[in-house]
């Protein structure tokens, strides 16, 4: 650690599970503590966690391949103040499919493990409000459990916190878990409002309005950054450029080009989609976009992060503009999301929306950390030494891969072939039956030995479905005639059909099926599943 020497020792450090670019961090940080470690298994990540947060350490992996052995050997002590962290969400969240088994919830018990082992004095996790009803309620039950077991005092009930309410210009309600170990005198309230004296913003345009006119810049097709050309009039944008204080940040001070605004990168859009964008009023969705178009007066709806490769990589939604026919930039939805200016994203498009999407709201954070600091009998310092941020992002050596999705062309192929196979007699040249149940499905993948490890039946077909290898995959049964339809009676999930059948999954990709008639067909699609 360096930058502060001893007056940088007396602030508490924290620890950053899951840090992502460090929402969760930059809030910690503003409420008087050291990001000490942050532990992140995306590359990209990492190198924009490092270059915000110079001063700590980072270690990229799996929080589930991590041991409280490599945290104190990064940190050279064993005495943590706080473990933060957001375990992925989208197992729990009512944007997906609420599934208790989905495999990406079993990092939230990672999350709990590293906590029992480090000890620290406090902890937070954030995560999704869904995570606090229906099926997927069992997870946060066990990690309770756990954490109470381990010594900890559990701020009842388990709140959900609206962003909103804590200054920032977006509706984004996280639920946020709280606990103290047990040895300590204090205990830890949720805040309930914004910290006296800190900016609010209540509207998109108090954001964002004296951000650079991008639209009049053409290089920023190619560049990320370009200057500032207006005045901050709002409390919130002079203090997110720093031309303020805010009186309870107490963030190492940063030495940045002020002039000069990053994340500008702007995006090309195709004349269509352009006069959509114009024609769509504010506040209401995009027709057959399903973005967002930002009303000016009120808050913009929940950033989204869109996904990784591991899952299919769907790029972020991207709010439109309340006045230019486009999306709004990284550093737009920045400022819609309480990062500073000085807070630099990975320059290219994909990365800073995702990693914004993916981040804690720095301002709740914040109210939080100052929750915690009182909590465990610390106050904050604010430090005197500055920061010197670095231009570059550096990945890092030696990164995890990130995994891929299920290789359709692979898994899927020799599972249909199972199914055909079980039902087609050679000698007739016809199927005995032609539905197949999930159970059926799970029975294929069983004796063919493919790895299809996540699987449900209400999505199964639509996997297929979507895939750009769809041909490939029903070439087993195309070959023998047959392709598949959904069914929708209770005990089955599909049905083999002839060729050419207008409800088959194939059906839009038979060139010898499209007339002028039938293209309307194939909309109907849609509606199948």
């Amino acid at each position: 650690m360096s930058g502060e020497g001893k007056n940088s020792r007396r602030r508490p450090i924290a620890v950053d599970l899951f840090c992502g670019a460090g929402g969760m961090s930059v809030g910690f940080e503003q409420a008087g503590f050291d990001i000490a470690l942050g532990v992140e298994m995306d590359g990209y990540h990492v190198a924009t966690h490092e270059r915000n947060f110079p001063y700590g350490k980072t270690i990229c992996k799996s929080v589930s391949d991590l041991t409280a052995k490599e945290i104190f050997e990064a940190l050279e002590t064993q005495d943590v103040d706080v473990i933060v962290g957001g375990p992925p969400c989208q197992g729990f969240s009512n944007m997906g499919l609420r599934d208790a088994m989905d495999p990406r919830n079993s990092l939230v018990s990672e999350y709990v493990r590293v906590v029992c082992e480090v000890r620290p004095k406090a902890f937070v996790m954030e995560n999704v409000p869904g995570m606090l009803s229906g099926s997927t309620r069992v997870v946060l039950d066990e990690a309770i459990k756990t954490l109470e077991l381990a010594g900890y005092k559990i701020t009842h009930p388990v709140k959900i916190l609206d962003a909103s309410h804590f200054g920032v210009p977006q509706k984004r309600r996280r639920l946020i878990l709280i606990g103290v170990r047990k040895d300590l005198e204090f205990s830890v309230d949720y805040p309930t409002m914004i910290p006296e004296g800190s900016p609010e913003c209540s509207s998109v345009m108090e954001a964002i309005e004296d951000l650079p006119d991008v639209d009049a810049h053409d290089q920023l097709f190619v560049e990320n950054d370009v200057e500032y050309s207006k005045t901050p009039r709002t409390q919130y944008a002079k203090v997110m450029r720093s031309v303020v204080e805010d009186p309870n940040d107490y963030s190492h001070p940063r030495v940045w080009n002020s002039k000069v605004c990053s994340g500008c990168l702007r995006v090309r859009h195709s004349p269509r989609a352009i006069s959509l964008y114009k024609s769509t009023p504010v506040g209401e969705m995009v027709p057959s976009h399903k973005l967002p178009k930002l009303d000016p007066n009120g808050l913009a709806p929940t950033l989204r992060a869109g996904s990784d490769s591991s899952h299919g990589s769907y790029t972020s939604p991207r709010p439109i503009h309340p006045f230019k026919p486009r999306c709004i930039t990284a550093r737009e939805a920045a400022r819609l999301h309480g990062f500073p200016d000085w807070f630099a994203f990975y320059p290219l498009k994909w990365h800073a929306y995702r990693q914004i999407g993916n981040a804690v709201c720095p301002p709740l954070a914040k109210a939080l950390g100052l929750r915690v600091i009182r909590a465990i009998g610390k106050k904050p310092i604010k430090p005197k030494a500055p920061l010197i941020l670095k231009d570059s992002f550096d990945l890092p050596m030696e990164r995890p891969r990130t995994l891929k999705r299920i290789p359709h062309r692979v898994h899927f192929p020799p599972v249909i072939r199972k199914l055909i196979d079980d039902r087609y007699d050679v000698e007739k040249r016809e199927l005995s039956n032609a539905k197949f149940s999930f159970e059926d499905v799970l029975r294929a993948v069983r004796e063919t030995g493919v790895e299809l490890t996540w699987i449900r039946a209400d999505t199964f077909l639509q996997e297929i479905a979507r895939s750009r290898n769809l041909k490939l995959i029903l070439e087993p049964c195309s070959k023998l005639g047959f392709t598949i339809r959904p069914c929708k009676e209770s005990s089955f999930i599909g049905e083999f059909v002839i060729l050419g059948h207008p409800e088959a999954i194939d059906f839009k990709q038979n060139p010898s099926h499209r007339s002028k008639k039938q293209k309307g067909q194939n909309r109907v699609q849609k509606t199948l599943f």
